[in-house]
């Protein structure tokens, strides 16, 4: 369910990217840690369990099959959207943030604590 929002959010970005004259070479490349949604996403085979599939999964794969995204494998622990997400232990908040480039000097702006 959220692989098909944010499919329906990128090809909209994208749009609104290319009516301010911005051209992307590529697709959108969405990060999913969610092995069986990005197989299902990439693989247009006959999967024999997939009868209640929403359609929105298929509109996923249609997209993919046409170009505009494409679905990339990240583990869990490498997942840096988890930090928006999900309310994580302090190590993992730490490393994921980094990964986002926020600072100390943009934290302290907003009176963050020195141990967060």
């Amino acid at each position: 369910m959220a692989l098909a929002a944010e499919t329906q959010e990128a090809i909209w970005l994208r749009m609104v990217l290319e009516e301010l004259g911005v051209q992307m070479a590529g697709p959108v490349v969405i990060r999913e840690d969610n092995k069986a949604c990005q197989m299902f996403a990439d693989h247009a085979g006959n999967f024999s369990r997939t009868k209640h599939i929403d359609v929105r999964y298929h509109f996923v794969r249609e997209r993919v099959e046409r170009g505009d995204i494409r679905v990339d494998y990240v583990s869990t622990d490498e997942q840096v959207a988890d930090i928006f997400t999900k309310a994580l232990p302090r190590e993992p908040f730490k490393k994921h943030r980094a990964r986002l480039v926020v600072s100390r000097s943009s934290l302290s702006i907003h009176s963050v604590s020195e141990d967060v």
